[in-house]
């Protein structure tokens, strides 16, 4: 992160805590919200400086999706080291949460690239990752460190596949060797049987362990992302940038403004519960900041 842009976010986390420790929970929201506006408006002048985006129409919010991107970066590696140091969480938990929001941070960090540039139907592609993520954080979430280890084994499991089909043996044996119950998590790998505490079933599907998390109405996102990923032709049939009527025998290779709405739209319909998930009962203080800042977002997008 740009060196800037960090001491922003540290100055308001400061004045952040500052509040709510002297005022002891009898603290003026107002004040608090005082303190958020200032630190969005700040990062958003910072960000508009100098920066290129070809998507003009929604320079705004693509801004404020980037200011997600950033405060959510440096949130969370707070929140990481606060996780490893809490024995009661476990080591195995806070590693595997500590990832899969990471991989979110730089996924939305992606997006705001894409939709930058003008590739919403690019975009929306990662909006697939975005929802596997918080289903797979809900459930690390709700459960307990063994539960988070095996998880963690069988993704190493499925980097020493990777290794082999790669032809890497330094690496089979490196990850062999440094976690020793890989091999013994091959019975949990397939048809998320690593789950059958929680679908109360040997084989499972993505579908049935997504039906089971609060993401159960947004399956149909999902499959609309699974959509932009196949290498196929339904990105042309109903490209999500296609101009507003140009026929569908269009020559179409051009960046385009079409299709940013639904990807930000999508984007922040999933925010909330996984930021929840990574946050919630770690930094209280922070927890708040985090949803006081998308609160205050959503509302400037959707005015």
């Amino acid at each position: 992160m740009r060196k800037d842009i960090q001491d922003i976010i540290d100055n308001y986390i400061k004045s952040f805590n500052i509040y709510i420790s002297n005022n002891e929970g009898n603290y003026d929201s107002n004040a608090l919200e005082n303190i958020v506006d200032k630190l969005i408006e700040e990062l958003k002048s910072v960000l508009n400086e100098n920066h290129v985006i070809r998507n003009f129409q929604y320079r705004d919010q693509i801004i404020e999706l980037n200011v997600v991107y950033h405060l959510l970066d440096e949130l969370g590696i707070r929140v990481s080291n606060e996780m490893f140091k809490d024995a009661n969480i476990g080591k195995n938990k806070a590693d595997v949460k500590t990832r899969l929001f990471m991989m979110f941070v730089k996924t939305i960090g992606e997006i705001v690239y894409l939709l930058e540039g003008g590739y919403a139907s690019c975009a929306m592609s990662r909006i697939r990752y975005v929802y596997e993520i918080g289903v797979l954080l809900e459930f690390i979430n709700k459960n307990n460190n063994e539960f988070a280890k095996r998880f963690f084994y069988i993704s190493e499991k499925s980097r020493i596949d990777m290794a082999k089909e790669l032809g890497d043996l330094e690496l089979v044996k490196s990850i062999k060797n440094e976690k020793k119950g890989v091999i013994s998590a091959d019975k949990y790998i397939k048809n998320y049987s690593w789950a059958k505490s929680i679908t109360k079933k040997e084989k499972s599907t993505f579908k049935e362990l997504a039906y089971l998390s609060e993401y159960k109405d947004k399956y149909a996102i999902y499959i609309e992302s699974c959509w932009y990923v196949h290498g196929d032709i339904y990105g042309s049939l109903v490209s999500l940038d296609r101009y507003k009527d140009e026929p569908i025998n269009t020559w179409n290779t051009e960046p385009s403004k079409y299709g940013t709405e639904k990807v930000i739209k999508y984007t922040f319909s999933m925010l909330y519960n996984i930021t929840k998930d990574y946050f919630e009962n770690i930094v209280p203080s922070l927890s708040l900041l985090n949803m006081m800042c998308i609160s205050r977002i959503v509302k400037e997008i959707y005015k």
